[in-house]
């Protein structure tokens, strides 16, 4: 089997032996077989790494990249891409979710209709459910909605939907030390949207596990939302972080971007554009409290 048509699909992992293993069997049990799994451990403290060990030993298609070193997340994966190369296709994977037996299969089909000389990025919809496999709800559609702007300050989907072509990885992964300050998720998709090409899929391909404390923009109500922004980013360092990692983000392609697009990213990294910032005419965040919630940052000059 040729990597040639082989799907490498890289895990980042850190304390997650109570969810690893039923993610692994979903990801094994994919109906497109010609794949393989890299796992990097971030130096777990309970058995994480040893049940990917078992993996190993008994399904060739598993390899562990582990070097003992603990990164943090999204360097992890960066650091997963670094090792590989020369694949078809490329997917990110987390450690606590379950895969439908045909989501890489209709990523494959998708992307093989695509001109693989561009960058190519792919993503379906997914399920939130609880610890208890109940669904909660479907993740957002985003027919019609894909757009440069949406790309700035949001990520249209999440790193474990994604699934992109070499060429795609081989201009948005990032070299050691940089790109820490955003997630893989949000730099792919503004990578592929900037410079290649978006295929998107409403048909349900995951299982996303809401754990009970966790609040993000995905999969929380709007009140919970407003509530994370007073604690993490116009209190905490969440702004601070966006706003370092949206200046990192232009210096790197700044001579990659068109002129019209070099204009847009320098209304929200140059400085003293509060104004222009507050009143961009265009829809930053897919929802609303996510959006109110930007403009007061940008009120605040944290943003």
């Amino acid at each position: 089997m040729s990597q040639l048509d082989e799907v490498a699909i890289v895990m980042a992992s850190y304390n997650g032996e109570k969810y690893i293993s039923a993610q692994i069997d979903s990801i094994l049990n994919q109906s497109y077989k010609n794949i393989r799994l890299f796992i990097r451990d971030d130096n777990s403290t309970d058995t994480t790494h040893d049940i990917i060990r078992e993996y190993v030993k008994k399904d060739k298609r598993v390899t562990d990249i582990s070097d003992g070193k603990k990164i943090g997340v999204p360097d992890s994966f960066y650091e997963c891409l670094r090792e590989i190369d020369g694949y078809k296709y490329y997917a990110f994977a987390d450690q606590d979710d379950l895969w439908n037996n045909d989501k890489i299969e209709r990523a494959v089909k998708t992307l093989d209709k695509t001109d693989t000389a561009i960058p190519q990025l792919y993503f379906a919809d997914y399920d939130y459910v609880d610890n208890y496999g109940k669904v909660i709800r479907k993740s957002s559609d985003q027919s019609g909605k894909i757009n440069k702007y949406l790309c700035i300050y949001n990520s249209l989907s999440s790193g474990f939907m994604l699934v992109f072509n070499d060429a795609l990885k081989n201009i948005a992964t990032p070299e050691k030390g940089q790109g820490l300050y955003e997630y893989h998720d949000r730099r792919f998709i503004r990578v592929a949207e900037l410079f290649g090409c978006i295929s998107y899929d409403n048909k349900v391909t995951a299982h996303h596990i809401r754990h009970q404390n966790a609040v993000t923009a995905g999969n929380s109500t709007n009140s919970s939302l407003m509530k994370n922004f007073f604690k993490n980013e116009l209190m905490g360092v969440n702004a601070k972080n966006e706003k370092r990692g949206l200046a990192e983000f232009y210096t790197e392609y700044k001579a990659r971007l068109s002129d019209s697009d070099r204009k847009m990213f320098e209304v929200f990294v140059g400085k003293g554009n509060y104004l222009k910032k507050l009143f961009y005419p265009h829809r930053l965040r897919r929802r609303l409290a996510g959006e109110a919630a930007l403009r007061m940052l940008f009120l605040s000059g944290k943003v």
